[in-house]
């Protein structure tokens, strides 16, 4: 009796609770979502399918519970994140930008949307919702860091040494940011102020070496005086 017990129950839970995929996950548009649940209900289910990396199907439930209540926020935001991880940019800008417009107030909107953009070569609209990020968490260095990569991927060079050297004022022991920030100081031909991330770079990370010895961006850079007197100091084989 306590088997069939326990089997019924089993039976019950299994019921209860979302089907599983069998089958690789497909577009959003193709998922049947049964009617009648509140906005609420929807939204646990679709937390249910992103918890399992079943984005398409999480998305098509947070769209019913925004369909039930426009101004669930928190719906549009995990709607985003569903799109990020499923490789869907420009929506997961959409999605995240009518949480904004449906009162969403956390911070961290703003570095998810620039994240979204970043991916979505959508760079200067990136970085808008970067140093709006940093303007609010002034001491979260990922807002900086990301900020820094979308205005050298724009080429504004100096901009990002700038917003670099603020990272690294949170995060002074990241290698690959100083080494970024001397990146910067190389295309703008300003070799001297490389010198000093570089040493630090190499003092955190001797592997450094090696992208400073091949990376293009600093060509230039190994021809100069500095890298010889950066080889003196540290033994880097000059070119």
């Amino acid at each position: 009796m306590k088997r069939l017990s326990l089997l019924l129950a089993i039976i019950t839970l299994l019921a209860a609770a979302p089907p599983l995929l069998t089958a690789q996950d497909k577009p959003e548009d193709q998922f049947r979502v049964e009617p009648g649940r509140t906005a609420a209900e929807y939204y646990n289910i679709g937390n249910w399918y992103a918890e399992r990396d079943q984005h398409f199907r999480a998305v098509a439930y947070y769209k019913a519970s925004v369909a039930a209540d426009p101004a669930f926020a928190s719906a549009w935001v995990n709607m985003g994140a569903s799109y990020r991880a499923a490789g869907r940019h420009d929506d997961a800008v959409s999605a995240y930008r009518s949480a904004l417009d449906a009162g969403f107030d956390e911070n961290f909107i703003y570095l998810n949307l620039g994240n979204a953009l970043l991916s979505a070569a959508r760079l200067r609209e990136a970085a808008s919702a970067f140093r709006t990020f940093t303007t609010l968490e002034p001491y979260d260095p990922d807002g900086y860091a990301n900020l820094g990569i979308a205005l050298f991927q724009l080429e504004e060079y100096a901009q990002a040494a700038e917003v670099f050297e603020k990272f690294l004022l949170l995060d002074e022991e990241n290698a690959y940011f100083h080494f970024q920030a001397a990146r910067c100081y190389v295309l703008l031909k300003r070799f001297d102020d490389a010198l000093p991330p570089l040493r630090k770079a190499l003092e955190l990370d001797p592997n450094v070496r090696y992208a400073l010895l091949q990376d293009d961006d600093l060509k230039a850079f190994r021809r100069s005086p500095q890298h010889s007197q950066l080889h003196t100091e540290t033994r880097i084989q000059p070119q």
